[in-house]
């Protein structure tokens, strides 16, 4: 007896803009778990065509997270997705989610320079981030920014770009 294989009838569709303009070219990946079932497909990605539109077509029923993908700009609703930073989207089978529409906005960023007590250079030193929320409480900032900003370089410099607007702690 063989299982039935889930219907993979299901849409999701919208359009990514900065500053109201169409994105063209934007890399959208569609992520399914740990926000969708076991089931769901795997991850895919499509670039918006020259209106700034997307579409993830073919989809089982389920829970899916939809990135944005850009290193100088970050989606102006960040830090009210539940999974920053997906937005997030559930679709049950054959339907056409429409209008999942994504605003970027352009980044800040953060740099410093580390030292050690002689005013020398600390090379390919780990810097963390962490956000402070509204009521002052320290929060690990997400674990999938950018790793290749993480350490510091050969003059001791780090540079964090591409971040929502908000508190951080260095």
């Amino acid at each position: 007896i063989g299982y039935a294989q889930p219907e993979q009838t299901a849409s999701i569709s919208g359009r990514v803009t900065i500053s109201g303009n169409p994105a063209r070219g934007v890399k959208v990946s569609l992520v399914p778990g740990p926000y969708g079932s076991p089931e769901t497909p795997g991850r895919q990605s499509v670039r918006t065509d020259e209106e700034g539109n997307y579409t993830f077509s073919g989809l089982a029923a389920g829970r899916y997270g939809i990135l944005a993908a850009s290193y100088i700009h970050v989606s102006d609703e960040f830090w009210n997705s539940e999974v920053k930073p997906f937005k997030l989207c559930t679709v049950a089978a054959g339907e056409k989610l429409n209008h999942q529409d994504i605003r970027l906005v352009r980044g800040g960023v953060i740099t410093g320079r580390v030292t050690d007590a002689s005013d020398i250079p600390v090379i390919n030193e780990r810097v963390s981030l962490s956000i402070v929320d509204g009521n002052g409480k320290q929060q690990a900032f997400p674990i999938n920014l950018n790793y290749e900003m993480w350490p510091t370089d050969d003059r001791g410099v780090y540079r964090y770009f591409g971040l929502p607007p908000g508190r951080y702690l260095v």
